[in-house]
């Protein structure tokens, strides 16, 4: 209402002092009610709105931040970033690590370190994963992963080698930060795996145990870790670096 009687001062002309440059409160708690601020003028050197500006338009939030649009999960009780049929929680694949040494052909150790019968796949760019990273993982970043797909199936043809049972399903946990990259790396896995004709021309004819039609469905599942190293850190290992 206060806007519709400014608009009519101006539009009728009349002789009324009006609010340019100035900022209105009103607050029904306290006196007075009404407070009128009076406004800086426009500054000649700004850089987003001088007479010369240097800042013409958005930046790209995730090439200057390296990280996505929605990068905040929300995080439930089992570390788990929302409801999905692709992820697993940091909980569950550690304890999934440990005993997965009883499926391959050389038991090394039993803790949450043990890599045996299971490939640990880090998204994140070379800058985070220098900072801390699990032992073990593999970086291959998410911008990179379709280049490097054939580099992948070459690592799950030799790591398939070491199981006792061939016809066993090799595990891909996949993780970045937060759990949100890794989520679209997953998705991204399993869609090239079960649509090998779209990523053949991306494989090198040197590739150990993969050919140009790509891996059998059954040979490997990607997981998603839900929550990221963040939830790794708050429900495994409380000692794991946060950044």
């Amino acid at each position: 209402m206060l806007t519709s009687l400014e608009i009519l001062k101006i539009a009728g002309g009349l002789d009324a002092e009006i609010l340019s440059q100035r900022l209105l409160l009103f607050d029904a708690m306290n006196m007075p009610m009404f407070r009128v601020f009076k406004l800086r003028t426009r500054d000649v050197n700004c850089a987003v709105c001088g007479d010369k500006p240097t800042v013409t338009g958005l930046i790209n939030y995730t090439q200057f931040c390296s990280s996505g649009l929605h990068d905040k999960p929300v995080i439930g009780i089992d570390g788990a970033v929302g409801a999905s049929d692709v992820s697993l929680s940091a909980r569950h694949i550690a304890d999934r690590r440990s005993s997965s040494s009883t499926s391959t052909a050389t038991t090394t150790t039993t803790s949450h370190d043990n890599n045996n019968g299971h490939i640990l796949l880090d998204v994140r760019v070379p800058e985070q994963y220098n900072i801390a990273s699990l032992p073990g993982a593999i970086n291959i970043p998410l911008r990179d992963l379709k280049k490097r797909y054939a580099e992948l199936q070459s690592i799950i043809a030799d790591k398939r080698s070491t199981l006792m049972d061939s016809k066993t399903t090799l595990p891909i946990y996949v993780l970045c930060r937060r759990g949100i990259d890794s989520m679209t790396a997953t998705r991204l896995l399993r869609s090239m795996r079960d649509t090998p004709s779209t990523t053949a021309s991306s494989l090198s004819s040197t590739t150990t145990g993969a050919t140009a039609e790509g891996t059998k469905q059954n040979e490997w599942e990607a997981w998603n870790m839900s929550g990221g190293l963040l939830a790794w850190t708050r429900h495994v290992d409380p000692s794991f670096p946060v950044y």
